[in-house]
Parts: structure tokens; C-alpha cells; sequence
């Protein structure tokens, strides 16, 4: 059922190269937050200039109270492929429906919410 990995398999390969990345990743957000906050927020706010390691607890800090882009763009990147697969299968005419169904859906949606006149230049 679960058979262990060896280290020289093709899969243990592409963790330690995903944990490296990972890794890698982590250094260069952690230094862009440092040189990025060391090089505005002292003169704007008059603040104290930080440490790598607390450039590395800030990212942490915001990865809990904001969650992660990478995991959104995961799910992006997911329910695309679904729907290129699901384009994929559609025979001509329930992709003629689809495509008409997203005319009149953007039809209703400009009615319903239509865009302010742009204001008018005075003289």
C-alpha cells in the first residue's frame, strides 16, 4: 500500500528541489521586505530599520492574518484546466449556447449596472 521512497528516486528528487525553492524563495521575500522597509519606512514614518530575521517573522505574520496568494492562484490555475477540459468535450452548438448565454449575461449585467457618463470638462 505505501511503499517508502528511496533517495535517488526521480520523487524524493523533486521535494528536495521543491523544498530548496521553497527555501530560496523565503530568502529573497525576506530580503526584499528588509531592503523595501529599511529603505521607506524610516524616512516616511520615521520607524527603526529591521534585521533579516524580522523581515522573515513579518512574512510569516502576514502569511497567517492574510493567507497566501499561491494557494488562490492554485485554485486559479485549477479551474481553468477544468474548464479547458470541459470546452474541450462541448460539441459546436452547446458551445454556441454557452457563448450566447454569456452575451446575454453581460447584456443583463450592463443594464442592470450601467456606467456613470463621464464628468464634463469645465471651461
Amino acid at each position: 500500500m505505501f511503499e517508502p521512497h528511496e533517495a535517488g528516486s526521480p520523487r524524493a528528487h523533486k521535494w528536495i528541489g521543491f523544498a530548496g525553492l521553497l527555501v530560496v524563495g523565503a530568502i529573497a521575500f525576506s530580503l526584499a521586505v528588509m531592503w523595501l522597509w529599511n529603505g521607506l519606512m524610516p524616512g516616511v514614518f520615521g520607524v527603526r530599520s529591521i534585521t533579516f530575521r524580522q523581515a522573515l517573522e513579518l512574512l510569516v505574520l502576514s502569511r497567517l492574518l492574510f493567507g497566501s496568494s499561491l494557494g488562490s492562484l492554485g485554485h486559479r490555475l485549477h479551474l481553468r484546466h477544468h474548464m479547458i477540459e470541459r470546452w474541450d468535450s462541448m460539441t459546436p452548438e452547446e458551445r454556441e449556447r454557452f457563448r450566447h448565454g454569456l452575451r446575454d449575461h453581460h447584456h443583463h449585467h450592463q443594464q442592470q449596472y450601467p456606467r456613470p457618463d463621464p464628468p464634463m470638462p469645465q471651461a
